[in-house]
């Protein structure tokens, strides 16, 4: 379980990257060159589905030993997963009216910061 913590909050880390890089560079370079800067970060899942496809898969367990999806619904995490994404929708809407850096790059950093750090408690 803790492997699959630790992968799972590289997304988490990812987010903040993006999010910082991407503020740095239209910092850099001006708002007047954000194509480049989308262009810039096509390249990376561009190369992951190229990655993807020699990664080897494991095999599909049988319906008898997969947990049905109401049972999925009422658990714990999955409650905690959907209230994660509408607080950072909810985080992302009150950035865009306060402007950039104090609404987004804080409030959000802060978030993904922090579900880092609860997805090793878990």
């Amino acid at each position: 379980m803790q492997a699959m913590n630790v992968l799972h909050s590289f997304y988490a880390w990812g987010q903040l990257c993006v999010i910082i890089v991407t503020n740095l560079l239209l910092k850099l370079f001006g708002t007047s060159y954000w194509q480049w800067i989308v262009l810039f970060w096509c390249i990376f899942p561009i190369v992951s589905s190229i990655l993807f496809f020699k990664v080897p898969l494991v095999e599909v367990i049988g319906e008898e030993h997969q947990m049905p999806n109401k049972d999925i619904a009422k658990g714990k995490y999955f409650i905690l997963g959907i209230n994660s994404i509408f607080t950072k929708l909810t985080i992302g809407q009150i950035g865009l009216r306060e402007g950039m850096m104090a609404g987004i790059i804080f409030p959000i950093s802060a978030f993904f910061t922090l579900r880092q750090i609860i997805k090793f408690k878990i």
